[in-house]
């Protein structure tokens, strides 16, 4: 079986960046000599998953206010910082979402890991 090319991947990473402002961060890691495949997926699919993750949050809070009193009740103001999503979410829903969590974690991480390391390189070489 063939793989794609890496500049298949790289194309999809600039793509994401330009459609998602906030990846700009990440564009010199596009750009780095030995950027491997796994780097410029983890920038990619970041927006997919969290948006994603968004979803899961949405409706985990439509069914704590449901459940605590209607939508339209008094508990309709903001959700605290710490509030347990996967708590109000049926059982595969929640493992779905601690995956998707756990891989955006893992995601920002290893990039912002990249950013640091690779900005500190740039700026010795300099």
């Amino acid at each position: 079986m063939l793989s794609k090319p890496r500049i298949h991947y790289i194309h999809k990473a600039r793509d994401a960046i330009v459609e998602h402002p906030e990846l700009k961060k990440y564009s010199a890691l596009v750009d780095a000599d030995h950027v491997t495949i796994g780097t410029l997926k983890a920038i990619y699919k970041k927006p997919e998953l969290e948006l994603m993750r968004n979803d899961y949050q949405a409706a985990a809070e439509k069914n704590w206010r449901k459940q605590k009193g209607g939508e339209q009740g008094p508990l309709n103001g903001p959700i605290n910082y710490d509030f347990d999503y996967s708590k109000y979410l049926g059982i595969e829903e929640e493992f779905h979402y601690a995956g998707i969590v756990s891989m955006l974690d893992k995601f920002e991480r290893k990039l912002d890991r990249l950013t640091l390391l690779h900005t500190a390189s740039s700026e010795i070489r300099n």
